[in-house]
């Protein structure tokens, strides 16, 4: 169960968070706890798509699942925005394929297989398109770098300028 919610609320909120963040230009984490938008989003997403974890828990009533999915969600959220955490979105984005599999992919597929299923909301969709989208270079993004290798340079879209933030 520990690990079932770790992965499932933990580490699914902070990859939403992260290629979101990625693809938009903000190169830390430390920049959700100002953001007007990326704290909402998570809690948003938690409610509608990721807490439902609970119903997977094995061995504990329905009542402790759900408390112990909350105090997991709480505890994460508390230190996501402690003063002193902050991490690269560059790196932590770096297994972007891994985290796909074992973090949102398990959500998508908890909602699909509930007692009563349901299909993700927009916000987990968002999420997922986030990763892809990080994941697929475009031709202005590869200038500069041997597109034939497949490595890329820059940000992701043309309307950002080439040169990375966290290079300058």
């Amino acid at each position: 169960n520990d690990v079932k919610l770790k992965l499932r609320i933990a580490n699914a909120t902070h990859t939403a968070m992260v290629y979101c963040m990625a693809v938009s230009g903000m190169p830390n984490t430390a920049a959700c706890v100002e953001h007007p938008v990326i704290l909402k989003y998570l809690e948003l997403l938690y409610r509608s798509d990721l807490s439902c974890v609970s119903d997977e828990l094995e061995g504990i009533s329905k009542m402790e699942a759900r408390a112990a999915t909350e105090a997991t969600y709480r505890d994460w959220m508390v230190r996501l925005q402690h003063r002193h955490f902050g991490l690269s979105c560059f790196f932590i984005s770096q297994s972007a394929v891994q985290e796909l599999g074992i973090r949102l992919l398990p959500a998508i597929d908890g909602l699909l297989n509930m007692g009563t299923p349901r299909s993700p909301s927009s916000l987990l969709a968002f999420a997922v398109s986030s990763m892809l989208r990080f994941m697929t270079p475009s031709k202005t993004t590869m200038l500069g770098c041997n597109a034939a290798e497949g490595k890329m340079g820059g940000y992701m879209d043309a309307e950002r300028p080439l040169q990375p933030k966290w290079r300058r």
